[in-house]
């Protein structure tokens, strides 16, 4: 598994934090690269305005995909095993 890389550069292209903090252009932004495949979907063009927006976004991912993973749905959430693995691994590594 890549060790996550959490940049923080200039953006040109301002944007919104996914906590709602506008980022103007030109200003320092963070972005996460260096993940694994099927992370990258939830990071691809992803602007943060802090690390500790990135932090919580993979906790809050955690916390919604833990609470589909039930007993009565282990046919509908297999697939999301490995995402939720490497979520964690991610989350892990961003905070170490």
């Amino acid at each position: 598994m890549p060790n996550p890389l959490v940049l923080s550069e200039s953006t040109p292209v301002g944007g919104i934090c996914r906590c709602g903090n506008r980022i103007p252009p030109n200003t320092m932004a963070f972005r996460v690269v260096s993940v694994t495949p099927n992370l990258q979907p939830m990071f691809r063009g992803q602007l943060f305005c802090s690390a500790k927006c990135i932090r919580v976004l993979c906790l809050e991912s955690l916390e919604s995909l833990d609470a589909v993973d039930t007993v009565g749905a282990n046919a509908t959430v297999t697939d999301l095993h490995q995402f939720y693995l490497e979520l964690a691994q991610t989350y892990v590594q961003l905070v170490t």
